[in-house]
């Protein structure tokens, strides 16, 4: 058998376990910047073709992911609710959450727990847009609202994915040659296996790339809503209804009394008709 296709695949199989160490860490959350930066030099060594002329931290673009908090106190909750979902629908938003109802809970302003009117919104954003929506959601308050903005750099996750990819899709490149080249079944499945394997991976970190671009490109927005509980204010015909319905309710309830009273009082009737009869023979006889 020929010796070169078993050393150029135990060659490519060390160059991807060189920069597919720390993948798990790197794509389940636990990745940490010191990490990445010694796998991407690892990988930046190791790779069968990279670029010459490295671009300077002046050059590369910053990948910022940027979520907003917000909490406002407003008379009209309802009304304030509806608002900031058409606003987000409006700057090509979509909500991802929203509820709206009434407890004795926290309020801002409030330390005793009363019954108050709580809305939150959870919505995804255009990043350019979520400062301006911020400031318009800040201007419904009644009083002094509180805003906040984070952000998380991201630039170092994302270079480093892409420099992974572009290893990854070159040591693709070098198999399906190999591919090409084997002569035997053994070779063949050997080398479609490896290749299998790094398509996996080219697939794996797609996906976290496409995933850190979503975030950075959609900013999340949560909104709480506080108010307090609208007084219900009955018309005139709610309180005629009212009326109405507790007179019914009231003749059913002396009906059935009175018809109780009938049913469960035979036996009066079986003693008290033969004593009046008798009484009234007597005084006739007399």
């Amino acid at each position: 058998m020929d010796m070169k296709l078993p050393i150029a695949l135990l060659a490519i199989a060390l160059l991807i376990f060189s920069f597919s160490c720390g993948d798990d860490e790197y794509l389940s959350g636990g990745y940490t910047e010191q990490a990445s930066t010694a796998d991407s030099k690892m990988m930046v060594a190791s790779a069968p073709s990279m670029s010459n002329s490295p671009l300077s931290t002046a050059q590369i673009e910053r990948h910022i992911i940027r979520s907003a908090n917000a909490e406002i106190v407003v008379d009209d909750v309802e009304g304030v609710f509806e608002t900031i979902i058409e606003l987000v629908d409006l700057k090509s938003g979509y909500v991802e959450s929203s509820s709206i109802g009434s407890g004795r809970g926290y309020h801002p302003f409030d330390e005793s727990p009363t019954d108050r009117l709580t809305a939150n919104i959870t919505a995804r954003i255009p990043s350019n847009y979520l400062e301006q929506l911020l400031e318009e959601i800040g201007d419904m308050a009644v009083g002094q609202p509180y805003l906040m903005v984070s952000s998380r750099d991201v630039t170092s996750e994302y270079t480093d994915t892409e420099i992974t990819l572009e290893n990854l899709r070159a040591v693709e490149k070098r198999f399906r040659s190999l591919l090409d080249d084997a002569r035997s079944v053994s070779e063949i499945i050997e080398v479609q296996d490896r290749l299998n394997q790094t398509r996996l991976e080219i697939d794996r970190y797609t996906g976290r790339l496409k995933y850190l671009e979503s975030q950075v490109a959609m900013s999340q927005l949560n909104v709480t809503i506080y108010g307090e509980v609208p007084e219900e204010h009955n018309s005139l015909l709610e309180v005629i209804s009212v009326a109405w319905g507790a007179s019914i309710e009231t003749i059913n309830m002396v009906f059935r009394t009175i018809l109780s009273v009938v049913v469960f009082s035979w036996w009066i009737i079986l003693v008290v008709c033969p004593l009046i009869y008798f009484i009234n023979k007597k005084i006739r006889s007399n």
